[in-house]
Parts: C-alpha cells; sequence; structure tokens
C-alpha cells in the first residue's frame, strides 16, 4: 500500500497560501517559497491527521520554534508530516495514529500573523531546489480529497490569479481570501468583480503568465450580469 492523503487535516476545505508562494517573504529563512501549504482553520478549530503514522516529536512550548506549538508525524514510506501553529496539542510523542484522529486544535502560535493550519510534508531522500532536504509540495497529495462538483451555469467568463485557487483535473476552488475575476489576464486588467472564498470554478483553458481561465457561476457573482445568446434573427 503506497501512501496518500486519506483525510483532510482541518475542517475547513480551502487552502489559503501554496506551497512555493512569496518567495520574498521567505529569502530571509533561507527558503526559496513557502515551505508548505497553510489551510483554512479558525481559532481552536480542530486538526486532524492525514493518514496513519506514529507521532514522532510533540514541541508545546509556542516560543521554541517558528511553526509554534506542532506535532510531527512518520508515515510509511519514509513520509512525514507537520502540523504547526497549534493552540493545543492532544497527541503524546510515540502514538500510533490512524487518519482522522484529532491531534489538536488550531491557532497562529510561532511565526504566524492569524489562526490557521501550517502542513508540511517531507519525503525522505527527497531534495527540491531552493529547500532543505525532504520537503515536497503536499498539493498533489491535498486535491483528490476536495470532492468538487461542477457547478451550474449559467456562467461568466474571465481571468482568475493562479495563487488564488486550488485545481483539481478541470475543477477549481477559491481560495479563503476570494479573488477578483479579470477580464484579461493580468493585474492591470478590468475587474469584472471579486470571487467569493470557497466558490467552485470551472477552468476555460491554459495558463497565461500568472493567470488560469475560468468559468465562473454566475450566483457567485450577483452583481454582474452573465452574457445572453442572441435570439437567430429570421430572413427578411
Amino acid at each position: 500500500m503506497s501512501f496518500k492523503f486519506e483525510v483532510w487535516p482541518t475542517e475547513f476545505r480551502t487552502i489559503n497560501q501554496y506551497f512555493g508562494a512569496n518567495p520574498q517573504d521567505y529569502k530571509a529563512f533561507g527558503l526559496a517559497g513557502h515551505e508548505g501549504i497553510d489551510i483554512h482553520a479558525p481559532h481552536r478549530s480542530k486538526v486532524f491527521v492525514v493518514a496513519p503514522g506514529t507521532v514522532s516529536m510533540v514541541q508545546t512550548n509556542p516560543n521554541a520554534h517558528n511553526y509554534g506549538k506542532h506535532v510531527r508525524v512518520k508515515h510509511i514510506d519514509g513520509y512525514e508530516t507537520i502540523y504547526a501553529h497549534l493552540d493545543e496539542v492532544h497527541v503524546r510523542s510515540g502514538q500510533k495514529l490512524n487518519a482522522g484522529d484529532k491531534i489538536g486544535l488550531a491557532d497562529n502560535t510561532g511565526n504566524s500573523f492569524g489562526s490557521h493550519l501550517h502542513l508540511t510534508l517531507k519525503k525522505q531522500g527527497a531534495q527540491l531546489n531552493g529547500y532543505p532536504p525532504g520537503f515536497i509540495d503536499p498539493a498533489p497529495y491535498l486535491t483528490p480529497l476536495l470532492g468538487f462538483e461542477r457547478p451550474a451555469g449559467p456562467y461568466i467568463d474571465g481571468w482568475a490569479y493562479t495563487q488564488g485557487i486550488t485545481t483539481s483535473n478541470d475543477l477549481a476552488q477559491v481560495n479563503a481570501s476570494g479573488v477578483n475575476l479579470r477580464k484579461d489576464p493580468s493585474v492591470n486588467a478590468e475587474s469584472i468583480g471579486i470571487v467569493p472564498g470557497g466558490t467552485i470554478v470551472i477552468l476555460n483553458g491554459n495558463k497565461n503568465n500568472l493567470y488560469t481561465p475560468v468559468k465562473v457561476p454566475q450566483r457567485a457573482l450577483p452583481g454582474v450580469a452573465a452574457p445572453t445568446t442572441p435570439e437567430p434573427q429570421q430572413p427578411p
């Protein structure tokens, strides 16, 4: 049996920040970008282990590490997950866990500026350029759990900032802070409207620079009229 994520690690299926994002903020730590994934988790909401494993370390001192209070879990095939910025830890070192067991409550302890879960994934022997040994992107392991359902039309076409959405096959979910839908793939392009966080959209082609074409259900933008199809004209 190969390693995989079996359970979403919080009560809210929204990603706030991707692996590799905001390289300018992480340069000071010697990193090429964000070394994990930030997942929506309000203060004291539940945090769950994503797969069976054994707790390898528990840190309960909020000031001892940039991760604050955090838990590290060893899994099969040389994988390790880290659950950071916790308010409370409910497991102990050496404890065996089943997928979905609660490991603690979310917060913003350590180097954090708002309650969320920072999830790090490591693989023994892995090496990505710009990161310490072992760090890998958790996104391919998370997105199969999103369970997106294709939204019904009518739709409004536009361009979404790629790091503002979480993709799974030909669908995507808008991240917690929402995303500005634009008429063209540019930060200077005219805004169509703000698509709320959690909205499921349809991918509508290939990325162009930092933007992805999407079809947004019109109900997510109630102040924007969906395009209409003109009635066929009768010949004179």
